[in-house]
């Protein structure tokens, strides 16, 4: 319609045609969820993600969220809110649990594309041995909770020894069939805390069994794996 008023862009608007504005920001994190390694209480572990601006226009960082402060702190602060056009920033979040428990968040990223969120997950470990110089030696054996949990399709499986010994971890369906072994063949672990992931793309969803077996410890916990 040569009567029509001009779009944004100069031209005159045509029947059906929809504009775009093309110069809006486009918010883009480098990871959705981060899984931090298992943490004693009283200490910190740290990781990091990237926000980019993938879009034409300035990307505004309103402001940053999550509902457990004092467990996962992040070192944004507002002097970080602009990223321009192609630009990005690290935010580094540290990890500091205060009881020996499981702990989940969400870190919401307020601004001025669509508002995103992060995940966050941690297990704290409690403190139960004395100082060797380098590290807390726990006191008894232990299979700790395997997280994440669910998980899809692998979870990190850790366990403690107070001394050195040899470690064979199994897992197992809800029939008691063998389905996978995290040590094979059985492994000398030296004392202290370890982790071995376990992948289980090849298995149906369902409840499984880790069973953890050092000399004449055995200690079992269940999982599950969701599709």
């Amino acid at each position: 319609d040569p009567n029509s008023p001009l779009d944004p862009d100069s031209t005159r608007a045509d029947m059906g045609a929809l504009y775009f504005d093309q110069s809006s920001p486009q918010i883009a994190l480098s990871a959705d969820s981060l899984w931090f390694p298992d943490t004693y209480v009283g200490e910190s572990s740290t990781k990091s993600f990237t926000i980019y601006n993938a879009g034409a226009g300035d990307l505004i960082l309103n402001g940053m969220s999550n509902s457990l402060p004092g467990i996962f702190t992040y070192n944004w602060v507002p002097e970080d809110s602009l990223i321009a056009p192609g630009d990005s920033i690290v935010v580094r979040v540290a990890f500091s649990p205060s009881d020996s428990i499981l702990y989940t968040d969400d870190l919401v990223i307020d601004n001025n594309d669509v508002q995103v969120s992060v995940y966050l997950e941690g297990q704290g470990l409690p403190v139960v041995g004395i100082k060797n110089g380098r590290e807390d030696l726990p006191l008894e054996f232990a299979l700790l909770p395997a997280h994440p949990n669910p998980f899809n399709p692998s979870t990190t499986i850790s366990f403690q020894l107070p001394v050195a010994g040899f470690v064979k971890l199994e897992i197992f369906d809800v029939n008691g069939c063998r389905v996978g072994v995290g040590l094979e063949p059985t492994r000398w672990y030296p004392p202290g805390h370890h982790e071995i992931t376990f992948d289980g793309s090849h298995l149906s969803a369902g409840i499984y069994f880790a069973r953890l077996t050092v000399g004449d410890f055995q200690q079992t916990q269940k999982m599950v794996l969701i599709k």
